[in-house]
């Protein structure tokens, strides 16, 4: 039998933890902050920028800024690999449950883009109705989602664990204060101070400017 030494077994050994570890801090944040194997990211998920919005399906300011704030950062940051952008979500009703799970049912951060602008766009005509399932089930078929898909979704351990675990991280931070917020590289952006696009931006810029000062 062919047997490796102990010590070149010892040594991959070493080599994939320290991999693993390098790559868990990668940006050297807490670990609250560090990008997780279950998050929805968009952008450069090597980044210097780590930017985590917190939002929850029947929140009203969430709309807003999907609706006027992300859009600038997608074109600014995201799409030209400057920032991850990454999305959690903040369950605090059984409706917030169902329309997460529905954005997560098909398993593509395409689609859950998709989903998650439809849920917020249309909050009034399903979010605070007693037939909000039906309604939301009519989301799915317009996505693609059958009807038995996201009944398996909505039975499915494995996706509530993932956001009852979202919910719980954002509920644990000491300065966490409601949907949507903002962290950027675990900085909480004041939401009381009202959060723009442009605010976004100014401290998106502070951090990659410091970046390209200390490469030169």
């Amino acid at each position: 039998m062919n047997r490796k030494p102990l010590n070149y077994i010892a040594i991959k050994v070493a080599l994939y933890l320290s991999i693993f570890i390098a790559q868990a801090n990668a940006q050297g944040l807490p670990k609250e902050f560090n990008i997780k194997e279950d998050d929805i990211v968009l952008g450069n998920v090597n980044s210097e920028v780590v930017l985590i919005e917190y939002y929850a399906p029947t929140c009203g300011p969430c709309a807003n800024a999907d609706r006027n704030i992300f859009p600038v950062i997608k074109e600014k940051y995201i799409d030209t690999g400057k920032i991850a952008y990454v999305m959690r979500e903040f369950v605090g009703n059984k409706q917030d449950l169902d329309a997460s799970l529905l954005a997560r049912c098909e398993g593509s951060t395409a689609k859950y883009i998709q989903f998650k602008s439809l849920i917020l766009s249309k909050q009034d005509d399903w979010a605070f109705g007693t037939d909000y399932r039906q309604r939301l089930e009519s989301f799915a078929k317009l996505g693609g989602v059958s009807k038995e898909q996201y009944e398996t979704c909505l039975n499915s351990d494995a996706l509530v664990k993932t956001l009852i675990e979202n919910t719980q991280i954002a509920a644990n931070l000491h300065n966490f204060i409601g949907t949507p917020s903002f962290f950027i590289n675990g900085k909480l952006l004041d939401v009381r101070q009202g959060i723009t696009a442009n605010s976004l931006s100014y401290e998106i810029d502070k951090i990659l400017q410091r970046g390209v000062k200390n490469d030169m």
